[in-house]
């Protein structure tokens, strides 16, 4: 307690000392910041952040406001490749009719900040933004799809603190196109994920002790 007053009297003190320099208005709290709503419980000494009205702007402009919800950000045992072949009249219409480059860029706004569960997902996407075809369109609406569905997920972090807790992993040459791998990780801090990254590595290995090694090393 004597060290939240202290921080709190500290943080007034700050506050006085800017309005002696600049004209300011204090309005309390930050509840929102960038897209992200920020929720204080002071009773349980716990923050939330989210990104639901965000979220669903984003459905609304790719027109999927009412779509069915899924389970999965992507369609289990689906690997993406280049496109191969030119689209048909149909395809071409229904790859349209989703802005893919301009959605999956608001997308990677909100996996960076407050949806690590999106993160393979994004990175797989974001692979094809020059030339996406039909399979591409399908796993884009897939993933909104199941953001319809985990619209209220929210980062939670609580006044409970294990330490620094990381994990990693990494798949093995997954990538249809030049063999690579994916490596992926997450860190927690007062109960919530405060870094993550998926990214595919710069190099071709030729095992899976490799790729889990390269994983590590990034993840360090």
């Amino acid at each position: 307690m004597l060290a939240a007053l202290n921080s709190r009297d500290y943080l007034n003190g700050f506050k006085v000392q800017l309005k002696q320099h600049f004209d300011l208005t204090d309005l309390g709290p930050a509840k929102h910041f960038l897209g992200m709503h920020i929720t204080h419980n002071h009773e349980k000494r716990l923050l939330s952040i989210s990104q639901k009205t965000y979220l669903e702007k984003i459905l609304e402009n790719a027109g999927m406001s009412q779509c069915n919800p899924v389970g999965t950000p992507m369609t289990p045992g689906v690997t993406l490749q280049k496109v191969t072949r030119p689209p048909t009249a149909d395809e071409a219409t229904a790859i349209t009719s989703i802005p893919y480059c301009r959605t999956i860029g608001k997308l990677n706004y909100a996996m960076r900040t407050t949806r690590p569960d999106i993160a393979f997902t994004i990175s797989c996407l974001s692979r094809y933004m020059e030339s996406p075809g039909i399979d591409h369109h399908h796993q884009l609406k897939h993933l909104l799809r199941y953001i319809h569905g985990m619209m209220d997920l929210t980062l939670v972090f609580s006044s409970m603190d294990d330490g620094l807790i990381g994990y990693s992993d990494s798949d093995y040459a997954a990538d249809r196109d030049d063999s690579k791998s994916t490596s992926m990780y997450v860190y927690q801090l007062f109960g919530g994920p405060i870094s993550w990254k998926a990214q595919k590595q710069s190099v071709v290995v030729t095992s899976t002790t490799e790729a889990k090694y390269i994983g590590l090393s990034s993840a360090s």
